[in-house]
């Protein structure tokens, strides 16, 4: 059937309107005032809010941001939207319309919807109010870079704003991802699951999660510097207890675990859970006791530079009242226990290989061999060339 002129005329204003909307959303040129106001642009109020599933979903039917928008029918408020790419491009045009906007999202920063309501899959992003028609642009520029940061947000958070300014492209502090930065955190982890120290362990978590918040980087980038640290973490693990079963799934299943979330925090969480699960299978239920914990770390660690002033505040003590328990749990100080264990280790390697003394010195933790010479002697009684010599000659006794 033919169409009236009445509705022709209706289809091509809507056609000239999609299309003059999609130019200012653009910042693409467009005609002069005149055609704007012919279109009901005049200068007034304008905002663009972008709307899309949380974590990815689907919106149901009847639950999208402009039925909550429209839903009281006796408010005359002006939006016009269309889809793209699975989100809702949402223009506000004029002052009940902004109002009746700041008045949801001013609920849901009171109020966030709880997961079992029907609203809680909804995420939306909205730029800054504008009051000349060719600022549209600026607003939905705002909006759009906000909306490509939802891989950032909070946890249950739903709405990002130009209010929120830690979110925005400027507050951004660190230019990229840095290498050295992961191998920092790993180190940091690695002796947090060592001193079974969950306080701390959720604390330098929290910092990561700061820390990549505030980069200048995409949610493939974070993905990847994440799953290389945590790899990396694993083939820390595995080495210091290779007699434990810890991380024997595929490499293929953690990238599968990683990529498949959402956001940020939930990879964060995922490190969280991971590591708790690690602290328990070395540590067992019965570490109770915070000299326990000490010793196990210097089983593991007594290679590397160990001071009470830097164990302390992985165990959550100051250096002094921890070095009282130490003392009072062993029967030596801190110092003297570390050089024992050293030289314990010292004596094992000296009996099973031919490597130099030098670089035995190295494995045990003592950067100088001289000084190394005098700590074997002082708990040995005779320097490590004896000690060699004497065990074989014992050996071929036998």
């Amino acid at each position: 059937m033919a169409q009236t002129r009445e509705q022709l005329y209706e289809t091509m204003e809507e056609w000239k309107m999609r299309h003059l909307i999609r130019d200012l959303l653009w910042t693409l040129p467009i005609p002069g005032r005149d055609f704007l106001q012919e279109m009901g642009f005049e200068r007034g109020c304008y905002q663009v809010v972008i709307s899309t599933g949380y974590r990815g979903k689907r919106l149901a039917k009847g639950c999208k941001l402009t039925d909550i928008l429209t839903m009281n029918k006796n408010e005359n408020i002006r939006i016009n939207f269309y889809e793209d790419l699975g989100c809702e491009i949402i223009l506000l045009m004029d002052t009940n319309a902004v109002s009746r906007f700041e008045s949801i999202v001013k609920h849901w920063k009171n109020m966030p919807p709880q997961e079992n309501s029907v609203f809680y899959d909804l995420f939306f992003s909205y730029g800054k109010v504008v009051t000349d028609p060719k600022e549209i642009g600026i607003s939905y520029n705002q909006a759009r870079k906000l909306m490509d940061r939802q891989f950032f947000c909070p946890k249950g958070e739903h709405i990002f704003g130009t209010d929120d300014n830690a979110l925005m492209e400027e507050s951004l502090t660190h230019e990229g991802l840095n290498v050295e930065k992961a191998d920092e955190y790993c180190d940091l982890l690695f002796s947090c699951v060592q001193a079974i120290n969950h306080a701390r362990l959720t604390q330098i978590l929290d910092d990561l999660y700061s820390y990549i918040t505030y980069c200048r980087t995409d949610e493939e980038q974070v993905k990847m510097f994440l799953l290389d640290m945590f790899m990396l973490i694993r083939e820390k693990l595995h080495a210091a207890y290779s007699g434990d079963r810890l991380y024997e799934e595929s490499t293929r299943y953690y990238m599968n675990l990683i990529y498949s979330k959402c956001y940020l925090y939930e990879i964060i969480d995922t490190f969280r859970d991971s590591l708790e699960v690690v602290m328990y299978t070395i540590g067992g239920p019965s570490r109770d006791n915070v000299l326990n914990d000490i010793l196990n770390y210097i089983a593991h660690n007594y290679d590397r530079t160990l001071k009470l002033e830097t164990l302390a505040p992985l165990f959550g003590y100051n250096s002094a009242y921890l070095g009282k328990i130490f003392h009072k749990g062993v029967g030596v100080n801190f110092t003297n226990y570390v050089d024992m264990v050293r030289i314990e280790r010292a004596k094992e390697l000296l009996m099973r290989g031919n490597d130099k003394v030098y670089k035995i010195s190295e494995l045990v933790g003592y950067h100088s061999v001289d000084y190394f010479h005098r700590k074997f002697q002082k708990y040995v009684g005779m320097s490590p060339a004896a000690f060699r010599k004497n065990y074989i000659e014992n050996i071929r006794e036998d």
